[in-house]
């Protein structure tokens, strides 16, 4: 699955990491920086990740939202999103998850952060 970074995703991006989520930096991850806006990847491992999570806001692959959503125990059903007790994460219009499912996934992420992540 290829990796399309549009302003739409950098923005839910954005939601996610206001909602709460702390990025662990690695090498193979992109990020937005804060100050010029511009997309870049680590290709390192760093050295001081709270300096780069400080300057940077992640841009998480698919993979990488489709494996938070999996830890979280978030399941999607059609156009709806659930939690492990069953309760709504999330819910989009049938034409936005099929424009663009991996932006609907990183919503539903941002979503359940926002939620409180925990219950």
């Amino acid at each position: 699955m290829s990796f399309r970074i549009t302003e739409e995703y950098v923005q839910a991006a954005l939601e996610l990491e206001h909602a709460g989520y702390c990025w662990q930096p690695g090498p193979g991850d992109w990020l937005l920086d804060r100050d010029d806006h511009s997309v870049g990847m680590l290709t390192t491992r760093p050295v001081d990740a709270p300096r780069i999570r400080r300057l940077n806001t992640h841009l998480p692959t698919h993979a990488q939202v489709d494996e938070m959503l999996a830890q979280a125990g978030v399941v999607q059903h059609g156009t709806r999103f659930v939690d492990r007790a069953g309760r709504e994460v999330a819910a989009f219009a049938e034409s936005a998850v099929l424009a663009d499912p991996a932006l609907c996934r990183l919503k539903a992420l941002a979503a359940w952060f926002r939620a409180g992540a925990t219950k």
